[in-house]
């Protein structure tokens, strides 16, 4: 008798490519869901794309020699679940009056096709004339070919070839759609090229006067160049189409004004316009790489690089002919993991530093043989909170604090003054970002009270190890001004007073323009804080202490109370767009402070 699977064991083995754990699980003869299978599918697509990224650094290497595809395999030949038939059957005319009855049918329909389930597709669609699916939207042909290009092999685009279905079947009505167009979100290019060579027409055109090369996704890029089809064909002027839901006069005049507008500036782009358009920088990679013509202008006379401009980082390589902003390190210790991994590896990571145990955490650094090159891991995620400085500041935040940091020091002997890819802060400005009383964990619902002592002994030893009060973020804020910056609170007072005592500079300014020192200064912040604040301080002494010191602070450390910028000094911030009386007892106070 077949054993049960451990679903949550196995679904833990694939994500980490465990192809032990795997074989292990599989050993008992239990039936594999199709979520496991679709799960490994997603991992070894992501693989390709990595592989495909770099070539030169993939080099030598197949997908189909790493663990991830092995497991695939294995899930692909293990026995499946049956599932019965749970629909009740009815009548055409009973499915037109009673459409809830149809959706009901076509939501068991998709299960089979997506589980691979031959003979439970059949009984289903059997019982439908094809000519009734044309034209009904939740069960047109095009998504059941979508649904069925979803499974890892063609099995089930067969199965509904072979019950008639034809994937040139027009959704009439709602976007004109074809097989081809459904698909391109969910199939692989294997899939893909099938479905093409099955006679699917790869050069219809949607509502929208699109191709399915059109909405650029990455297999279809790929099928389409093994198919040699052309990558440069144009867009048409769309045509626009009464919405089925659609019953008020007034809305439907609306959409035709808006469509024709539209569709008549969409004409003549080609698949790199569209994707410059959407600022799909990936997509755009890849058609560069396949030889695209850059010159061709659309209806609007603009070229793939003109809207590319839109967006700084797409344009810098649309123009030099290479997708720089997303070509991938070459980094030894993650060569053969994809995206998933590499995720679900950094959620294992910072539950490592949050327990604060040196040794998982050595051994975890030791796994990937990051080198130098730590930081790189996490950059290719493209997320503000997935890199090496937000890493440093978790660290700082977990049990055994500098022991984690000193681990993270010679495990990876990476720069602690790395700056993050996205906002450029490193991870004195993630302390100034998160000082407060009791902050929420970006990754984990749960709070916890600051613990002073652990924050200067981090502090230090990041100052002491690397970690710079002069770097500057995107905004032009060093740390110092990040801590400046929110309201006062006790913890944020305590936090600023480290950095002073460690070597921040008091008389810090916004760098607005490069090379061009021009901004507010901490008093300035302090001025609009007191601003803000103004209506509590009259009621609220301890918050008002906590300004007096902080003040008298800064200027222990040599704070220019005289600073002005394009004119404006603290007190003129203080002041205004207020009437003298409305602030007077409050500028009095400020001005006596600066004088003391």
């Amino acid at each position: 008798m077949a054993k049960a699977i451990k679903k949550k064991a196995l679904k833990a083995a694939i994500e980490e490519a465990n192809l032990e754990e795997v074989q292990n699980l599989l050993s008992g003869g239990g039936a594999v869901d199709f979520e496991f299978i679709q799960q490994a599918q997603n991992m070894v697509s992501d693989l390709e794309q990595e592989y495909w990224d770099d070539k030169a650094f993939y080099k030598g290497m197949q997908v189909e020699n790493s663990d991830i595809y092995k497991i695939l395999k294995l899930l692909e030949k293990a026995p499946k679940p049956v599932h019965k038939i749970k629909a009740k059957f009815y009548t055409t005319q009973e499915y037109k009056q009673n459409p809830s009855l149809l959706n009901i049918a076509h939501d068991e329909i998709d299960k089979a096709l997506s589980r691979g389930e031959v003979e439970q597709t059949k009984a289903y669609l059997a019982h439908f004339d094809k000519s009734f699916f044309d034209g009904y939207k939740l069960a047109h042909p095009s998504f059941y070919f979508a649904t069925a290009c979803e499974y890892p092999t063609t099995e089930m685009i067969d199965v509904l070839l072979e019950l008639g279905f034809d994937p040139n079947t027009i959704d009439k009505g709602y976007n004109n759609y074809n097989a081809l167009h459904r698909i391109i979100s969910s199939a692989g290019v294997k899939n893909i090229i099938y479905l093409v060579q099955k006679g699917c027409d790869c050069l219809h055109y949607d509502r929208f006067g699109r191709t399915a090369l059109h909405y650029c996704k990455i297999p279809m890029i790929k099928a389409a160049k093994s198919l040699g089809l052309d990558l440069n064909v144009l867009t048409k002027k769309g045509t626009w189409i009464k919405e089925i839901d659609y019953d008020k006069e007034e809305r439907i005049k609306e959409e035709v004004q808006e469509s024709n507008f539209y569709y008549k500036y969409e004409a003549g782009r080609t698949p790199l316009i569209c994707a410059a358009f959407d600022d799909k920088q990936h997509a755009i990679n890849l058609l560069i790489k396949f030889g695209v013509k850059m010159s061709i202008k659309d209806a609007n006379d603009s070229t793939a690089l003109d809207y590319a401009l839109s967006y700084p980082k797409t344009g810098a390589f649309v123009k030099g002919g290479i997708n720089k902003a997303l070509a991938k390190e070459q980094i030894k210790g993650f060569k053969t993991l994809s995206f998933a991994t590499m995720k679900s590896s950094y959620k294992k990571l910072q539950d490592i530093l949050d327990e604060g145990d040196p040794e998982k955490l050595k051994k975890f650094l030791n796994k990937y043989d990051y080198e130098s090159a730590f930081c790189k891991f996490l950059e290719p995620l493209n997320d503000s909170a997935w890199n090496f400085a937000y890493l440093l500041y978790h660290a700082c935040e977990g049990a055994n604090s500098e022991q984690m940091l000193e681990t993270i020091k010679e495990t990876t002997k990476i720069n602690f003054n790395y700056q993050d890819f996205d906002d450029k802060d490193n991870v004195l400005h993630y302390f100034a970002k998160y000082s407060d009383e009791e902050y929420f964990y970006r990754n984990y619902c749960k709070f916890r009270a600051r613990d002073l002592k652990q924050d200067k002994k981090s502090l230090t030893y990041l100052v002491q190890n690397g970690a710079s009060f002069s770097a500057i973020n995107e905004c032009g804020y060093t740390p110092f001004l990040s801590v400046i910056f929110p309201p006062i609170s006790p913890i944020r007072l305590a936090h600023i007073q480290f950095f002073l005592e460690l070597g921040a500079n008091a008389n810090d300014v916004i760098v607005c323009d490069e090379n061009v020192v021009n901004g507010y200064n901490a008093l300035m912040f302090i001025a609009g804080n007191l601003r803000y604040d103004r209506k509590e301080l009259k009621d609220n002494k301890e918050k008002l202490a906590l300004y007096e010191t902080l003040i008298l602070d800064l200027k222990k450390y040599g704070i220019d109370v005289n600073y002005t910028n394009n004119g404006k000094n603290a007190i003129d911030i203080l002041c205004e767009n207020f009437k003298e009386e409305e602030i007077k007892d409050l500028k009095s106070w400020f001005e006596n402070l600066l004088k003391a």
